[in-house]
């Protein structure tokens, strides 16, 4: 083995001597360990290694100069130094899950609350623990470690865990004890505890759920140096144990930007990881649905994977004693064309009761099933208090059409009448029959044949729609027809 390159303290990177992979050696008092990122167990890295140089490497002065032979520069208990890339072995990006989740660095997960990103991660870890994930460690089942400050372990994690049919030994909570007392996991002053439990139990994926919670009292998450201070030693704690971080965040409460801009807490959140995925309902899903998907916004190492659509499904499982515990679980439903942007409902609540009333609003106005100008209509849902976005928001929500009629051609709007039943007229309540309403054309609609018929049963032609090009030309001549009307 050549020389080796001291990053940090008494370890150092360098090849593995069984198979060329990166390599990971350390020193312990008098002895040497060492972690083979190919897979090479520490007993064959030893046999091949001459422990007693690489010791006496470790700790000679040689090990404190650079590559030129010149001393490092120190400040205090720092030590910077610098490296040709000549001596970096260039590696390809290994994944976790497939194009989604890079192993030794960091990927965020956001979305709105209570929609189920602790139950994705959760099914994760399960897939992890039976090697079923797609990526690298296909066919290797692998530990997870979890942080969380919200679900319950013993109500909620285990259960979903068990529904989702996890090796219960490969999935670990890290607890935190401080003196005879529980305390919470903290950032990054337990970054190192955390590696060293990674290192015991085998762990490929770290999940911090959520992030915000972690961090420590002197850190403020919404300033970018912070949270990159925070942060840059987890990311150095994922690429040296060639595992994953999957850390958990909310969105902020603005409105419109995009699936990147709209997640709580500093843009340095989103820099400082090498993946961001965004989960949600689907745009057109009501509030009870239990449609979900998992998009994929920004990668810095692959493209972004395409969407996945999950459902919500309930589930029972056996409690230790035999009571039945009902839980839940994220089944994988297929691919979908859904993207991140659309996960993102910028509407508050207000927003939200706004639609709903002005759909109510604009049901009554368009229940004869005519064409109304539309122009007319938001004038009239202005004066109600309504607003022109809020009422094209209702008239997507209740389904009114849209077309452009006359000449000059003027946007109109209509509520679709059901088609009566073929074989007779609609009955009543009361029994009776009752005759489908014909629609009657706008005010200014010239007749558009002469062969058209008004009146009680009449019936009327359908005008053609227009191509773009007359629709173009249509707009250009009322225009001018608005500019002589405003001078006059």
């Amino acid at each position: 083995m050549s020389r080796l390159v001291r990053w940090d303290g008494d370890w150092a990177l360098a090849a593995c001597p069984r198979c060329g992979q990166a390599a990971r050696v350390e020193r312990r008092g008098d002895r040497l360990a060492a972690r083979c990122y190919g897979g090479c167990t520490e007993h064959d890295m030893l046999e091949a290694l001459d422990v007693d140089r690489i010791l006496e490497e470790l700790g000679s002065p040689a090990a404190n100069a650079n590559g030129n032979g010149r001393p490092r520069s120190r400040n205090g208990d720092r030590t910077v130094t610098a490296e040709r890339f000549s001596a970096i072995a260039a590696e390809r990006t290994r994944w976790l899950w497939d194009q989604r989740i890079p192993l030794g660095t960091g990927v965020l997960l956001v979305g709105r609350e209570k929609l189920g990103k602790s139950t994705l991660t959760v099914e994760l870890a399960a897939q992890v623990s039976r090697g079923l994930l797609d990526g690298d460690l296909a066919g290797q089942p692998a530990a997870t470690l979890i942080v969380t400050y919200e679900d319950s372990a013993a109500r909620t994690i285990k259960p979903r865990l068990m529904a989702a049919g996890a090796d219960l030994e490969r999935v670990h909570l890290v607890r935190v004890q401080r003196g005879d007392a529980p305390d919470l996991v903290s950032l990054p002053a337990d970054v190192e505890s955390i590696g060293a439990l990674a290192a015991e139990t085998g762990a490929r994926l770290i999940v911090i759920d959520p992030l915000s919670a972690s961090l420590g009292s002197d850190v403020d998450g919404h300033r970018d140096q912070d949270i990159r201070r925070a942060l840059a030693p987890l990311v150095a704690l994922a690429e040296r144990a060639d595992l994953a971080v999957l850390a958990l965040a909310h969105l902020n409460k603005a409105q419109g930007g995009d699936a990147l801009s709209r997640v709580l807490g500093s843009r340095g959140l989103t820099a400082a990881v090498r993946s961001v995925l965004t989960f949600g309902r689907p745009p057109d899903a009501d509030e009870d649905s239990r449609e979900r998907v998992l998009a994929h916004p920004a990668s810095n190492l692959a493209p972004e994977a395409p969407s996945l659509a999950y459902r919500h499904e309930g589930r029972q499982v056996r409690a230790d004693d035999g009571e039945i515990i009902d839980t839940n679980r994220l089944v994988l439903t297929g691919e979908c064309d859904t993207r991140a942007d659309e996960l993102i409902d910028t509407r508050s609540n207000d927003e939200r009761t706004d639609t709903d009333s002005a759909a109510d609003w604009l049901a009554d106005e368009l229940a004869d099933g005519q064409w109304h100008e539309s122009r007319d209509v938001k004038a009239r849902a202005k004066a109600d208090g309504h607003s022109e976005r809020t009422i094209e928001r209702a008239r997507a929500r209740v389904g009114a059409e849209r077309d452009r009629r006359g000449f000059p051609s003027v946007a109109v709007w209509r509520l679709p009448v059901p088609p009566t039943p073929s074989g007779g007229t609609g009955g009543t309540e009361a029994g009776g029959t009752e005759r489908t309403r014909i629609p009657e054309p706008i005010s200014g609609d010239p007749a558009h044949s002469p062969a058209t018929t008004r009146g009680r049963g009449g019936t009327e032609a359908e005008p053609p729609l227009a191509t773009a090009a007359e629709e173009a030309e249509a707009d250009r001549v009322r225009s001018k027809f608005e500019v002589i009307e405003g001078a006059g």
